[in-house]
């Protein structure tokens, strides 16, 4: 629940450190025990293992405090080439939107991201976008992480694992 203190949806009161900086937060996640660093294009990567899965997550800094949160949960790939069963899963897959918020799912193209080729399956993501406009940094990302986990979790039991291949 939030209680006002803050924008990252927590309650924390969190707020933006001076400086913020890849390098910062990937300290800060760390000393809250995930495995993160920062990359060279200015974001953290960060492995985390949930569901007995090894996944990858990226947070990037928009700037003023503002930051992203992606983590690739799928490939279109899964849903099978017909238009009914890309259909279905596309239609679960937004349907949990409500469940696993403040992350949304999300599908990326080439004209989200340069690397992904035309010819690749496309990446089914969550994502998460929030200010850090406070004091509690920390808090922020311990809850932000606690809910990554939560929606790759939901997003596995209520869309991944209903594909039949």
């Amino acid at each position: 629940m939030n209680t006002g203190n803050g924008s990252c949806g927590s309650g924390c009161g969190c707020g933006q450190i001076p400086g913020l900086t890849a390098a910062k937060i990937a300290a800060m996640l760390v000393a809250l025990g995930y495995s993160a660093v920062s990359n060279v294009a200015g974001g953290v990567d960060i492995a985390e293992r949930i569901d007995g899965e090894a996944y990858k997550a990226v947070i990037v800094i928009a700037g003023d405090g503002e930051l992203t949160i992606t983590c690739q949960v799928d490939t279109l790939a899964r849903a099978g080439e017909s238009a009914e069963s890309q259909r279905d899963y596309l239609f679960n897959a937004l349907d949990i939107n409500d469940s696993i918020a403040p992350f949304a799912t999300s599908i990326l193209t080439p004209n989200d991201d340069v690397s992904i080729r035309a010819s690749d399956a496309p990446p089914v993501i969550v994502v998460s976008r929030f200010n850090v406009l406070g004091t509690d940094v920390h808090e922020c990302l311990r809850w932000q992480m606690a809910e990554l986990r939560r929606a790759v979790v939901y997003f596995n039991q209520h869309v991944r694992d209903l594909v039949v291949a």
